[in-house]
């Protein structure tokens, strides 16, 4: 791997983990604080973290040349993180009927849809012609 690459990985691992702060801490905070149930809630803290994310990634983590925000790739964006989010509301829903912990349920959802986030962000998103 190149330095670059190692860069843009450490920076995408940067933004997610403030990304994942602002997911769950609005997920609790609306499930907890206001009872909303735990799938929408879910679903509004990804969607925050979503925004937050992408303007982070595109000015910074996959920062290049021609980075600039962009409707057409905060569309791409968010319907990459729409995949991820469905991947994420289908975990939560299933862990939530296995674990006692809403913030273990939560953390299974939010750890397979970053995955799958990154892996479109990277290979789709935020792909440039070098």
């Amino acid at each position: 791997m190149s330095d670059r690459s190692w860069g843009e990985l450490a920076r995408f691992a940067t933004v997610v983990c403030l990304g994942f702060a602002v997911d769950i801490g609005v997920s609790l905070w609306l499930a907890v604080g206001f009872d909303l149930p735990l799938v929408l809630a879910a679903a509004v803290g990804f969607l925050t973290a979503a925004c937050f994310n992408y303007v982070l990634h595109e000015l910074w983590s996959f920062h290049s040349k021609t980075s600039r925000l962009s409707l057409r790739r905060l569309g791409m964006y968010l319907l990459s993180t729409g995949f991820a989010l469905a991947v994420r509301l289908v975990l939560v829903g299933v862990a939530s009927l296995f674990l006692s912990s809403e913030l273990h349920a939560l953390a299974v959802g939010a750890a397979v849809s970053l995955l799958v986030n990154y892996i479109l962000s990277r290979r789709i998103v935020f792909r440039r012609a070098d």
